[in-house]
C-alpha cells in the first residue's frame, strides 16, 4: 500500500485534518483569483496588487508570535474549528462588498480574515506530529488494522509530502476554476470560498482534543494571558531552535524563496494582465498559477525521493533553493507561452521541495511543547519575506514600468539571503 494511501486509510484524525485543508484551500484559491482581478479591474496597478498580497498575508506575520503561543497552550483542534468558522463568516461579508464593486472594502475584510487565519498555520503544523505519533494500538504494538506502526520520522515526511502535493492540486483546481469563474464576477467565487470554511470546520469537529504537552504548567490559557507571555515564550522557542543548527535552518529555510516569490507574484500577475500569453488576462493568470501549482506537487515527490536515497536534508534544500530562485529569475526573460509555463513549473518544483523538506525536518527535530511557537516563527519569517518582496517589487515596477524588475530584484535578494542562511547555520555547526 502506498504510504499516502496508508496514512489516509488508517488514520482517521489525519484524514479529517487533510480533507479540511483540501476543501478550504480550493476555496481560498478561487477567492484569491477573484479578488486579484477585482483589484486590477478597478484601476489597481502593481503596488495595489502588492497591497492586496500584504492584506492577505501580513496579518499572519504580525500575529504569528501570539498564534504560536496560543497553539502551544490551548487545544489545537478547537483553535482550528473556531478559526474556520470565523473566516467563513468574514468571507461572506467580503462577497457582499464585492457585489457592489467595493475593492478597497474587500481588501480590508481580507486583512481581518488574515488575522483570524494566522492561528491556523501553527495549530495545523503542531497538530500534525501529534496526530501521526499518537494513534490507537493494541497491546502488541499494532494499530487497529493489524499493521505495525510506521516509523514516525518517515510518516512525517510522507504526510508533509501529501499535504504539499495536495496544496499543489488544490492550487491548480482553484486557480483554474477561479480564472473561469472570474468571467461571472468575484461574488460566486467568494461565496464558494466561504462555504469551504464551513465544510472544513465540520470535518475537523470529530477530531479528539489536541491539548499540547505541558499546557497546564504555570502558563496562561486565555488570549489576554497569551499576549502577556508572548515575548517570554517566543524567546524560549527561538533559544530552543538556536541550540540545533539543523532545526534553525529548517525554521528559516522558506524565507529566501518567499522573498523572491512575493516579488515574482507581482511580475506573474502583470505578465498575465498585460501580455495575456494564453488568451484573456483571467485565463492566463489561472493557467500560469495552475502550472506553478503542478510544480509544487512534483517538488515534494522529488524531495522525498532524494531523502529516501540517503541525501542529506541540507543538500536537498540547497537543490530546491537553486531551482526555485533560479526559475523565478528566468521567468520574465521571455514572454513566449512555452517559456513562461516551463519556468513557472520549475519555480513550483523548487518551492514545493523546499517546503516539505524544511517542514518535516522542523517537526521531526522539535519537541511538542515548542512546536507551535516554532511553526509560528516559520510562518512569521516566511510571510514577512513574501510581503516585503511583493511591496518592494511592486514599488519598483510602479517607478520603472517594467514588470520583470520585480522578480529580478526578488530573486537577487532571495539568493543572497539563502547563501547567508546556509553560511550562518554551517558556522554554528562547526
Amino acid at each position: 500500500m502506498h504510504p499516502w494511501v496508508k496514512l489516509v486509510a488508517t488514520r482517521p484524525s489525519f484524514r479529517r485534518l487533510w480533507l479540511s485543508g483540501v476543501v478550504s484551500l480550493v476555496g481560498d484559491w478561487l477567492g484569491f483569483v477573484a479578488v486579484s482581478l477585482l483589484t486590477v479591474d478597478h484601476g489597481g496597478g502593481p503596488f495595489a496588487l502588492a497591497v492586496l498580497l500584504a492584506a492577505h498575508h501580513l496579518p499572519h506575520a504580525l500575529l504569528a508570535p501570539v498564534a504560536g503561543v496560543i497553539a502551544d497552550r490551548m487545544d489545537r483542534k478547537r483553535l482550528l474549528v473556531v478559526a474556520n468558522v470565523a473566516e467563513g463568516l468574514l468571507t461572506l461579508v467580503a462577497a457582499l462588498a464585492a457585489s457592489g464593486g467595493h475593492a478597497a472594502i474587500v481588501t480590508l475584510i481580507i486583512l481581518v480574515r488574515g488575522a483570524v487565519g494566522a492561528f491556523v498555520v501553527p495549530a495545523e503544523s503542531a497538530a500534525l506530529p501529534r496526530i501521526l505519533h499518537v494513534r490507537d494500538r493494541d497491546d502488541d504494538g499494532r494499530d487497529d488494522h493489524g499493521e505495525d506502526a510506521p516509523n514516525h520520522a518517515n510518516a512525517l515526511v510522507d504526510a508533509n509530502a501529501l499535504v504539499s502535493a495536495t496544496w499543489s492540486v488544490t492550487f491548480v483546481i482553484g486557480m483554474a476554476a477561479g480564472g473561469a469563474l472570474a468571467v461571472f464576477g468575484p461574488v460566486i467565487a467568494l461565496v464558494l470560498d466561504a462555504a469551504s470554511f464551513g465544510i472544513a470546520a465540520l470535518l475537523l469537529a470529530p477530531i479528539p482534543a489536541l491539548v499540547p504537552e505541558g499546557a497546564g504548567k504555570d502558563v496562561p490559557r486565555t488570549v489576554r494571558g497569551a499576549f502577556a507571555a508572548m515575548s517570554r515564550d517566543v524567546g524560549e522557542g527561538l533559544a530552543y531552535a538556536r541550540r540545533d543548527p539543523s532545526l534553525l535552518r529548517a525554521v528559516f529555510a522558506k524565507s529566501p524563496l518567499a522573498i523572491a516569490g512575493g516579488a515574482g507574484w507581482i511580475t506573474l500577475n502583470l505578465v498575465a494582465a498585460d501580455v495575456r500569453p494564453l488568451g484573456t488576462a483571467a485565463v492566463s493568470l489561472g493557467i500560469l498559477q495552475a502550472v506553478r501549482g503542478v510544480g509544487t506537487g512534483i517538488g515534494p515527490l522529488a524531495g522525498s525521493a532524494l531523502l529516501a536515497r540517503g541525501q542529506p536534508s541540507g543538500r536537498v534544500l540547497h537543490i530546491a533553493a537553486t531551482l526555485g530562485i533560479g526559475a523565478m529569475a528566468l521567468f520574465a526573460l521571455c514572454n513566449h507561452p512555452i517559456w513562461l509555463l516551463a519556468t513557472a513549473l520549475v519555480w513550483g518544483v523548487g518551492s514545493g521541495a523546499n517546503w516539505v523538506v524544511s517542514t518535516a525536518q522542523m517537526q521531526r527535530l522539535a519537541e511538542d511543547r515548542v512546536m507551535g511557537r516554532l511553526a509560528a516563527t516559520d510562518n512569521l519569517a516566511t510571510t514577512l519575506a513574501q510581503v516585503v518582496g511583493a511591496l518592494v517589487g511592486g514599488a519598483l515596477v510602479a517607478v520603472t514600468s517594467v514588470a520583470a524588475h520585480a522578480v529580478w530584484l526578488g530573486a537577487a535578494v532571495g539568493a543572497i539571503s539563502w547563501i547567508a542562511l546556509a553560511r550562518a547555520t554551517e558556522a554554528r555547526s562547526a
